[in-house]
């Protein structure tokens, strides 16, 4: 039976490692990575994840475009993963509205870790990588996601700081099975 499963949570939680895991060890499931989605369609995104007005109307296209590969999916019997951070109702109720809509059941979880942790992953990520998300960035967005998902009373949160990959994985594939 086809599930869609939504995994956020701050950059450096460890939700696109767990997604990647979960969908490893889950048959018939597809990933969809909003970021990767999002740096494929539109890079200048990634140099202000928290812009400008242009860049929340690309970022809802980007969304618009996975909710209909999320659609194909989960009509066919696919079990969908969305990565993404996400720190808004209606960034989080068009998915939602897409489970209720098609009849499925929808696990919205909540990846964290504490602040100085996400921040360490996230140095040690971008020098290995070379990316662009400054101290700051990495703040504001683990206040944005810890504000949100305290008002979301259905959604699991799952701590990080103590597990690796597959342990996140295996902690979610664990909810799909009750």
């Amino acid at each position: 039976m086809s599930t869609l499963v939504m995994i956020n949570g701050p950059c450096g939680a460890g939700k696109s490692s767990a997604a990647r895991a979960l969908r490893n060890t889950l048959d018939n499931s597809e990933l969809l990575s909003i970021d990767e989605m999002r740096r494929t369609i539109s890079e200048p995104l990634f140099d202000d994840p928290l812009g400008r007005p242009e860049d929340a109307a690309r970022m809802w296209q980007v969304n618009v475009v996975a909710r209909q590969l999320a659609s194909k999916a989960l009509m066919n019997g696919q079990t969908v993963i969305v990565d993404s951070i996400k720190y808004q109702t209606d960034w989080v109720k068009p998915w939602e509205d897409l489970g209720h809509r098609l009849g499925i059941s929808v696990l919205d979880v909540c990846v964290m870790a504490s602040k100085p942790t996400v921040q360490e992953r996230v140095r040690e990520r971008d020098r290995e990588s070379g990316g662009r998300l400054t101290p700051e960035k990495v703040s504001t967005l683990y206040d944005k996601v810890v504000s949100f998902y305290s008002d979301r009373s259905k959604a699991i949160v799952l701590n990080s700081e103590m597990m690796n990959e597959w342990e996140v994985a295996g902690e979610i594939e664990d909810l799909l099975l009750r």
